[in-house]
């Protein structure tokens, strides 16, 4: 099961996700889908620990998904 709970990204004034709330079931299948530059991507990333999220939680089997030492690299990089 992941369970996403106010999910926010911001890339300086850019806001890339605002206030995302998901709920998936195990065995379930789900689309993201949306035009170009939507938050697909950045979505994803945040979900497995290639980025790291702005505000929010973000939780799978009910466990909250600590940051990542290659997150946190990830984003110190990004945010020079």
């Amino acid at each position: 099961m992941i369970d996403i709970r106010g999910l926010s990204k911001s890339y300086g004034d850019f806001e890339a996700l605002h206030h995302i709330d998901l709920h998936v079931e195990r065995g379930e299948f789900v689309v993201i889908l949306g035009a170009s530059g939507a938050g697909k991507s950045t979505l994803l990333r945040c979900i497995n620990q290639l980025t790291l999220p702005t505000r929010g939680e973000v939780r799978v089997d009910g466990r909250s998904r600590p940051p990542t030492a290659r997150a946190c690299a990830a984003c110190a990089a990004t945010s020079r």
